[in-house]
């Protein structure tokens, strides 16, 4: 599902001309086809770029912290009628 969602938006504005692509090779250091074919792959980790990507395919609000309680990303999409907090 993020996969697909990521061949699908790889160059979608996320913010202030930052591409999903670019946030991609920022995040992981690789080029948005070998992230991808690594990403298909079983037994690999989610990161911040993988888990912005299931967000915004299942159309949910996510808000990632880093060390220290630091805001990393935080999403805010529209798509369902109802809020729920887990």
């Amino acid at each position: 599902m993020a996969v697909d969602w990521l061949r699908e938006n790889r160059e979608r504005n996320l913010h202030n001309d930052i591409s999903m692509q670019l946030l991609v090779q920022a995040v992981s250091g690789m080029a948005m086809d070998h992230y991808l074919e690594r990403m298909t792959r079983s037994g690999n980790w989610g990161d911040t770029a993988f888990l912005h990507a299931l967000a915004c395919a299942c159309k949910v609000e996510a808000c990632f912290q880093g060390k220290g309680g630091r805001q990393v990303i935080f999403l805010h999409i529209k798509s369902t009628p109802t809020h729920q907090t887990y």
